[in-house]
């Protein structure tokens, strides 16, 4: 009862019907879902696109990146390989060339076998092989393309940028810092501008080298006494009473008796001598407490006042030594307060530790207003923190949360034009000396 269906691709009765036209979608094709189609007519239909790259014989590609694996020092590097050694990474890390890339690579890789089999060796004692890791991290850990004193890339190396304090400004007194190895090489600890900034000593536990110092320093410095870490927790001591016996001491040791000490507000240099070596613990919280076990009972804790964390504080008028904050969550603090936010927050989460928290060198600074510096320094050394967080966002291709710095550009050339300061600095003065006229800016 149905009519005759029409003839294909309307041709005439008895005719054949003409073939479909490429890419042809028509309903009337009742096989157009079954019907095969061989590999040359599906390249007929569908021609490969043109290659992106110009030159295929090209060791990289259209984006600076490599087009494909090669041989690099003997050995067969993949592409994935070669992408961690593409132009802009090695300009980021300093190095001239992928050779010299592979070459720190392979010793890092070598360093990370030996220090794993003395870890899985049964036989081998604890403390070698925390004294292993430790090794590692302090020669071929993460920092093996870092500078060594900013501990960033050094292609975004900051350290001509920071602001440096000379160590007789600090005079009697000294700062240390106390590190977890882990925080060793670590963009985002402030531990190494003890170093970088204020040209103390940086000592990474585990390591024995570094623990006999230490053990030497607690040792010594009358027995220990002159020596105080800086931790707010339970037993802890306001750092100016810490300071104030240390003056006490070096006036009865000189028979000046006791009538001068302890008097007037804390500053550098009180009771002409008399100084107080004090120990920066760096470390996320639950490492600081381990670490904490291995200070000796004797040595002094002391805690910084929170007051001293405001920029405006001014020591002359904070003479008087508020009692121990009753035992609390912010008693745990590096700070001892519960209004202050570090600067470090851009770039590290805080774990297990309440509101307050403090980075390291945050603390130190908060030390150096209690002991009598000024604004102006205390104000250069945050600009120095602000200056290492920014340049470890741009490291990872987001923008500074201080504005120093926004994108890697902006690293590059601040620093070669520190550089070129530093450099006029240091020649301007032998000009002057050779009698042409004086030296230029």
């Amino acid at each position: 009862g149905l009519p005759a269906a029409p003839a294909m691709g309307g041709a005439s009765e008895g005719g054949d019907a003409p073939p479909l036209p490429p890419h042809s979608r028509s309903a009337r094709d009742p096989d157009r879902h079954t019907r095969h189609v061989s590999r040359a007519e599906w390249r007929a239909r569908h021609p490969a696109p043109p290659s992106r790259s110009r030159d295929r014989d090209a060791p990289l590609g259209k984006n600076g990146g490599p087009a494909r694996g090669r041989v690099v020092s003997g050995v067969h590097r993949t592409q994935a390989e070669l992408e961690r050694a593409s132009p802009p990474n090695l300009r980021r890390m300093g190095l001239n060339s992928v050779e010299e890339y592979f070459a720190m690579e392979e010793r890092r890789i070598r360093a990370k076998a030996a220090l794993d089999a003395i870890v899985r060796d049964p036989t081998v004692p604890a403390e070698e092989k925390h004294h292993a890791a430790a090794t590692y991290h302090v020669t071929a850990g993460r920092h093996i393309h870092n500078c060594r004193d900013c501990w960033l890339m050094r292609g975004l190396c900051v350290c001509d940028l920071l602001c440096k304090v000379p160590s007789a400004r600090l005079e009697p007194h000294g700062v240390v810092a106390y590190l977890h190895h882990f925080e060793w090489g670590r963009g985002s600890s402030t531990g190494n501008l003890i170093r970088a900034c204020l040209g103390g000593e940086l000592f990474v536990t585990g390591e024995r080298t570094h623990e006999r110092a230490l053990r030497e320093m607690f040792e010594g410095n009358d027995g220990g006494k002159n020596v105080a870490i800086l931790w707010p927790g339970e037993g802890s001591v306001d750092v100016r009473d810490v300071v104030r016996e240390a003056s006490r001491r070096s006036a009865e040791a000189l028979g000046a008796g006791e009538g001068n000490a302890g008097e007037g507000s804390v500053g550098v240099g009180v009771g002409g001598g008399g100084g107080v070596t004090f120990v920066a613990v760096d470390a996320t919280w639950n490492s600081a407490r381990k670490m904490m076990r291995r200070i000796p009972k004797h040595i002094t804790r002391a805690r910084i006042p929170p007051e001293a964390f405001d920029a405006d504080y001014d020591a002359s008028k904070h003479v008087a030594s508020p009692p121990p904050p009753p035992p609390s969550d912010a008693a745990t603090t590096k700070t001892g307060s519960t209004k202050t936010t570090s600067l470090l927050a851009p770039v590290r989460k805080y774990k297990n530790a309440p509101d307050g928290r403090c980075s390291t060198f945050e603390a130190v600074i908060a030390l150096m207003r209690v002991l009598g510096h000024d604004r102006e320094t205390c104000d250069g050394l945050l600009r120095a923190v602000k200056t290492k967080v920014d340049a470890v966002l741009v490291q990872k291709s987001v923008p500074g949360a201080y504005g120093t710095f926004s994108v890697e550009e902006d690293v590059y050339e601040a620093a070669a034009a520190a550089r070129r300061a530093r450099e006029a600095m240091a020649v301007g003065p032998a000009r002057g000396d050779g009698g042409g006229g004086g030296g230029g800016e």
